[in-house]
């Protein structure tokens, strides 16, 4: 059975509008199946308008990449682990879903990238509450359609996800304010190695997959796959997860902000839980839709016969910081360009279906 080659170039042109620009660079993402896996190469180019980069937040300019990504077509629902250590996933245009940061507090001061470009070293609770912004559905902690941030800071090195229980290290939230790193409309940045990037909800890429920014879609928005090979979807779900024909609804994250003051001294920045840091939240089982990993069962239009999937949020954690399958290794960050085991044969495969338990 021959392969199944999907192959899209997408040609773009500069063009300058308020803070947003349209890369003069081509995106390119090719995908294929085998009987075992889904195979993507990509460019990392984004296939709608960015903002503008280098910017006051972000001294890095975009550029294209070589990645190699592989994920199972039978990812199996397992015990949540932390992301923390590879990329979270990779969106249908081939750019990264990746929510963490390189900027964090320890016991013996701030460190990170922008830390240092805002005179780091410190000790303290942040740089300030984080700020709101409009995504898609009810008004969230998320940016939205907006200009970039400005602030002397730049965007870190692959690295982040919230550290283990009890380490003692705070791991400063991308999107809040707190920090300033440059995110543009898309609540994207740009690594010093010129890779775009994902924090939070992708929303020029919503759009362009039949997302809508004051109304509820026609139908469910696929925008990528996760490391685990569970399948990613923006913001919206069915009312009845294993109902078609019931509504869609913006479906809510289940976490929320701890309540009081957070340690101090060695243990902690002190301070007051405002979403800073990631570990100002905790999760709170049926608070939301959505289960400690962002994701839930049920079915879907790519996935009749129903799956688990993860959700994009206008709230925390925005995007998944923890897997319900095995992630694949050509997601690492710790040489995540490598092409994985078996990138180059196969024949055509299916999607995967609903996962046991």
């Amino acid at each position: 059975m021959k392969n199944k080659l999907v192959l899209y170039y997408i040609p773009t042109i500069f063009i300058v509008l308020l803070a947003t620009v349209t890369i003069a660079q081509q995106s390119m993402v090719r995908e294929r199946t085998d009987r075992e896996y889904r195979y993507i190469e990509a460019n990392g180019i984004a296939d709608h308008e960015t903002g503008r980069f280098p910017n006051r937040g972000n001294p890095n300019r975009i550029s294209a990449q070589n990645y190699k990504f592989r994920m199972t077509l039978d990812p199996q629902v397992g015990p949540p682990r932390s992301s923390a250590g590879y990329l979270f996933g990779v969106a249908l245009n081939g750019v990264p879903f990746d929510p963490g940061t390189a900027e964090r507090w320890t016991p013996d001061g701030l460190s990170g990238p922008a830390v240092g470009r805002q005179g780091g070293g410190q000790r303290g609770g942040g740089f300030g509450p984080p700020g709101g912004g409009r995504g898609f559905g009810p008004p969230g902690g998320g940016r939205g359609f907006g200009p970039p941030g400005g602030g002397p800071s730049g965007g870190g090195p692959p690295g982040g996800g919230p550290p283990e229980e009890g380490d003692n290290v705070w791991n400063f939230e991308a999107i809040g304010g707190s920090l300033e790193l440059g995110l543009d409309q898309n609540n994207a940045h740009v690594q010093p190695t010129g890779a775009y990037h994902y924090h939070g909800l992708p929303n020029g890429l919503i759009v362009r997959h039949g997302g809508h920014e004051h109304r509820t879609p026609a139908k469910m928005v696929l925008v990528g796959f996760a490391a685990d090979g569970f399948p990613v979807y923006a913001t919206w779900g069915y009312e009845d997860p294993d109902d078609a024909n019931s509504k869609l609804v913006s479906l809510e994250s289940s976490y929320l902000l701890k309540k009081g003051n957070r340690p101090s001294g060695k243990q902690g920045p002190g301070g007051r839980y405002d979403g800073t840091y990631t570990q100002d939240y905790e999760y709170l089982a049926g608070v939301g839709d959505l289960d400690d990993c962002n994701g839930r069962v049920g079915v879907t239009p790519e996935f009749p016969e129903g799956t688990y999937y993860y959700v994009l949020t206008n709230d925390f954690p925005f995007i998944p910081r923890k897997f319900r399958g095995q992630p694949d290794e050509s997601f690492s960050k710790h040489g995540m360009h490598g092409p994985p085991q078996g990138f180059g044969g196969g024949g055509q495969g299916q999607r995967g279906g609903r996962p046991g338990f």
